[in-house]
């Protein structure tokens, strides 16, 4: 077999060969910190050590380059040391059996071929209305995953027309996700089992969905609470009376009450989202006083009663404003 010293690249990064491009780039740079001259004190073998991992990042950050490397390593050639440009006896034990098993590689690296490995997660994103964050929904997606091949029951034969011996075809699923109610904008749901296929009888990967609220043209989200704008005459907003308002399930009364400022914020409880103790949040309504643009003569006039009537003097702007008129009298 090949020295305990002689690793390949993966090794080297200390990274399986189904590490993504982004897990290998982490791994690197964690190794790079590790065996710089400035944490070694420009140790001889440390300075060697990182150039064969600078090496082995090399090869492995380029896509075109590791296909290359990875057929390499399906039959042999491509550890460290073992270029195909001939062997150092002293790198193989065991019998001329051995050296032929390593050299063609039936030695470790069919060991590796014989390991069972998970399938490939999926991933796919979905949007919801409020309607179904409030009531929880069931979707129906549809994806291509990776399956056994069921011309040959999974097991990889060269004579098998259906996967040309794969073992594996690519088909479309029809699966239901059943999405909670009350679910929060961005959680991911995990679907066991529902991924790509293992290899070598690994089980399947996992279906993640990721769930997004859609934007609703009246209510917005705030935790538990919804929030939205209603605009109210200023008949309301001075006498106070009942408006009507939409809320998730339908209409409901909202109370207004007198000498309603603009810009007030006033609750409706229990219309807003489930929580998680069985109970449902606000409706947050924010009251927009809507001053007319045209009056009629009457109203006119009878706004006009209002004009001399002093602000009260309780109102929180009273105090500064008599201030700031007594610097300009003075």
């Amino acid at each position: 077999m090949i020295g305990q010293e002689t690793k390949n690249h993966y090794d080297l990064l200390g990274v399986s060969q189904e590490a993504t491009t982004d897990d290998i780039r982490k791994a690197y740079r964690k190794l790079a910190k590790r065996y710089h001259p400035d944490k070694t004190g420009g140790d001889v073998e440390a300075e060697e050590k990182l150039k064969k991992i600078n090496s082995a990042y090399d090869t492995l950050k380029n896509n075109g380059k590791r296909q290359e490397y990875d057929q390499q390593l399906k039959y042999g050639s491509g550890f460290d040391g073992f270029s195909g440009g001939g062997f150092h006896s002293q790198e193989f034990s065991g019998d001329v059996s051995d050296i032929f098993s390593t050299f063609f590689g039936q030695g470790t690296q069919n060991q590796r071929n014989t390991t069972p490995r998970k399938g490939r997660d999926l991933r796919v994103q979905i949007e919801i209305s409020f309607v179904d964050v409030l009531n929880g929904t069931t979707r129906t997606l549809k994806l291509n995953k990776k399956v056994l091949c069921d011309s040959c029951t999974g097991v990889p034969t060269t004579s098998c027309q259906r996967c040309s011996g794969h073992g594996f075809t690519t088909e479309q699923k029809t699966i239901q996700v059943s999405i909670p109610m009350g679910i929060q904008d961005g959680a991911r749901l995990r679907v066991a089992g529902e991924g790509d296929v293992g290899v070598r009888g690994g089980p399947s990967g996992d279906l993640y969905v990721v769930v997004q609220k859609l934007d609703d043209p009246f209510f917005t989200r705030d935790g538990n609470h919804v929030k939205c704008q209603v605009p109210i005459t200023f008949a309301n907003a001075a006498l106070g009376g009942t408006v009507e308002v939409p809320t998730l399930t339908g209409r409901a009364n909202l109370t207004i009450p007198e000498g309603t400022q603009n810009g007030a914020q006033l609750r409706l409880k229990g219309q807003g989202l489930p929580t998680i103790g069985g109970g449902r949040g606000d409706e947050i309504v924010h009251v927009i006083v809507e001053i007319p643009r045209k009056l009629s003569e009457k109203q006119k006039e009878l706004i006009g009663e209002f004009s001399d009537e002093p602000i009260p003097e309780r109102h929180p702007l009273i105090a500064a404003f008599k201030s700031l008129l007594n610097k300009f009298r003075k």
